[in-house]
């Protein structure tokens, strides 16, 4: 964004689904961090989490996260709210 156009949030999330007959324990994201992937002009990004939540509970915003057990054939989502220095798209998530 240009300077003193405000960042506008925008989410990323997650969504783990348990297929199997067990509860999935301790369940955690260790780590996914946005990845530039083209970056013309060589500028400086940096992102700012402002928000996470894991089945809409809030936790500290980081993203390393323990999402906790999982019931059989049960889902957790786990979502960020974001800012980024520079407007983007996001192609992929690791």
């Amino acid at each position: 964004t240009d300077e003193g156009e405000e960042s506008i949030p925008f989410t990323l999330a997650v969504s783990i689904y348990n297929s199997g007959a067990g509860t999935a324990q301790n369940l955690s994201i260790v780590s996914g961090q946005p990845q530039i992937i083209e970056n013309k002009k060589g500028l400086l990004v940096k992102f700012k989490i402002i928000e996470c939540r894991v089945n809409d509970q809030v936790y500290d915003p980081t993203m390393r996260v323990v999402i906790g057990d999982i019931a059989p054939n049960s889902t957790a989502v786990v979502r960020w709210l974001l800012t980024s220095t520079l407007m983007g798209i996001f192609k992929d998530f690791n």
